[in-house]
């Protein structure tokens, strides 16, 4: 016997919402803010000037690194997962002065890293929290800073739960202790020649409306 075509639509609309979570979850991070992605370049390409390198870590499928080798600089993007490499690589291919690299993103190799004019780094520092620990984090960006010449580039996570058990001392999307608690952190961490503010915020996604994007700054 068939059913009547009204039984059928609450299992096609179960159906059709499968497919589109599973869409969006496929997709890559960059591709799943797209509304934050033009105000942070924007911010970050109004403090380039005449950097000659730049290291993207946690490039992910490369749009930032593109844009920097798109101005000029020589760019290198690296990331430990080699799907997001792949896909990176695929898409610049056509760009010179430009590439990406597969690489295990822990303290030791970010030690091991050459030193570059600017360092890009966006998204991160919260899953280094999570995987390393809060303290070991913040050893980890001390040692960007070490590695950069001129410009660092931070944008923390606004919400606690993003750090799991090792968030900083922050309020949830209170931008006043967001900003406090970073520029100290950075301060304490980056060389006594550094200078450290908030460039602005930018679209986030989801339950973190937005992000706040930072600048470390040699003089």
């Amino acid at each position: 016997m068939q059913l009547p075509q009204r039984a059928h639509q609450p299992l096609i609309k179960r159906v059709k919402r499968t497919v589109l979570r599973t869409l969006r979850w496929n997709r890559f991070y960059q591709e799943k803010r797209p509304l934050g992605m033009e105000p942070r370049w924007a911010m970050i390409a109004a403090e380039l000037s005449d950097e000659a390198t730049l290291l993207d870590v946690g490039c992910n499928i490369g749009i930032y690194t593109r844009r920097a080798a798109e101005k000029g600089i020589t760019a290198l993007g690296v990331d430990l997962n080699p799907r997001y490499v792949e896909r990176a690589r695929s898409l610049h291919q056509d760009v010179p002065g430009l590439g990406f690299l597969f690489m295990n993103l822990g303290p030791r190799e970010i030690a091991r890293l050459p030193t570059f004019d600017a360092t890009l780094c966006l998204s991160v520092h919260h899953q280094w929290a999570r995987r390393f620990g809060l303290d070991e984090s913040w050893e980890m960006v001390r040692i960007l800073l070490g590695h950069t010449r001129r410009k660092l580039f931070f944008e923390p996570a606004s919400i606690r739960s993003k750090y799991e058990t090792q968030a900083p001392e922050i309020v949830d999307l209170d931008r006043e202790s967001i900003i406090a608690t970073n520029l100290a952190a950075l301060r304490r961490v980056a060389p006594p020649d550094f200078s450290m503010r908030c460039l602005g915020e930018s679209p986030c996604m989801g339950n973190e409306p937005f992000r706040l994007l930072f600048l470390a700054e040699r003089a």
